[in-house]
């Protein structure tokens, strides 16, 4: 391990001075003035000066530890290495994304499923390729494999300039045979069209979207989560459920 001689104890005096001398010209300037209107004695302004430097000599390398710790403190912990070994135990195809929907961890089944998933990049851009739609469908199947219960998909419709295929994920998934799906979000007003505000901050839908629709055509239990101010919103065009989120924004 290399260990810098600047920031070491034994630096020499002449490198710390310098790095103080601002700290030491106020602190003395300062002291001078309180003892010339005596407001301090010359010999507690003395102790005083002696106390200021003692401290601001003190080897650069604590002021670095503690910067380091601070920076440890203020990782985010979903970053953390324990995380990313985690998602790569599992056995099935994995991808933790931050609110942003960047990917912060995938595994290699995700990798190999799914090729055009990068590290710190927005899944979405990914999620257009037509390999996402042979994924999902290879997951519907594997997973009617491991159970005999209903389960459900999820398809969040965030905000996106160049939105994922949500009309393919919802065709395939009804094709393998789903019945229940859980929405979020509402780009494009694919779930349903919003009727203007009311002067209580609750809204209202105007008509269901294509995929409420293609989704109630199809016998399906559709379940939205949204936030308080929707939720009479989703119900009156077609939502079989509704889950309220505070937290959500989209």
């Amino acid at each position: 391990m290399a260990i810098d001689d600047s920031s070491s104890i034994f630096s020499p005096w002449p490198d710390r001075l310098r790095h103080s001398a601002i700290i030491l010209l106020a602190a003395g300037m300062a002291l001078t003035v309180l003892v010339a209107f005596g407001e301090l004695s010359l010999v507690r302004a003395v102790a005083v000066f002696i106390c200021i430097g003692a401290a601001a000599l003190v080897p650069w390398r604590l002021h670095d530890a503690a910067a380091s710790r601070e920076d440890v403190r203020g990782v985010n912990p979903v970053e953390a290495a324990a995380v990313s070994a985690l998602v790569a135990g599992m056995p099935d195809p994995a991808v933790l994304l931050d609110r942003a929907g960047r990917v912060i961890h995938l595994n290699a089944a995700a990798a190999q499923l799914a090729p055009a998933l990068r590290k710190n990049e927005l899944a979405q851009f990914a999620l257009r390729s037509p390999e996402i739609i042979t994924a999902l469908r290879e997951a519907i199947r594997k997973t009617r494999k491991l159970t005999d219960k209903n389960f459900g998909v999820n398809i969040t419709l965030l905000p996106s300039i160049n939105p994922p295929d949500y009309e393919g994920y919802a065709r395939v998934a009804v094709e393998e045979g789903i019945k229940v799906f859980e929405t979020a979000g509402n780009n494009r007003e694919l779930l349903f069209t919003r009727a203007p505000l009311h002067s209580d901050g609750i809204l209202t839908c105007r008509a269901a979207g294509p995929l409420i629709t293609f989704f109630k055509q199809n016998g399906c239990i559709v379940i939205h989560k949204c936030e308080r101010q929707f939720r009479m919103c989703a119900p009156t065009c077609g939502a079989s459920r509704i889950l309220i989120d505070s937290q959500l924004k989209y």
